[in-house]
């Protein structure tokens, strides 16, 4: 799926969320993507491009779209 950073930034945006570089990255990925990615999967694909990206970056913006309703966190439980 092929969507334009205008798209993205208008959705974040319209959220309420600040469109940084980072937090587009991480929601065009997740459109890209589809399915259900883990924190680790999208930071090992990103930091590859954006050196200064941490996990925290990753998990503070995962957590500021799911707050924002724009997706739905799943928890597998391992035990």
């Amino acid at each position: 799926m092929n969507i334009s950073i205008e798209y993205i930034t208008e959705q974040l945006n319209n959220k309420g969320i600040r469109p940084s570089y980072q937090r587009i990255k991480v929601l065009e990925y997740m459109y890209q993507k589809g399915g259900h990615p883990t924190a680790d999967e999208i930071f090992q694909t990103l930091s590859a491009n954006i050196p200064s990206l941490s996990k925290v970056t990753i998990y503070n913006t995962l957590h500021a779209f799911e707050k924002a309703g724009m997706l739905r966190a799943v928890t597998i439980d391992d035990t």
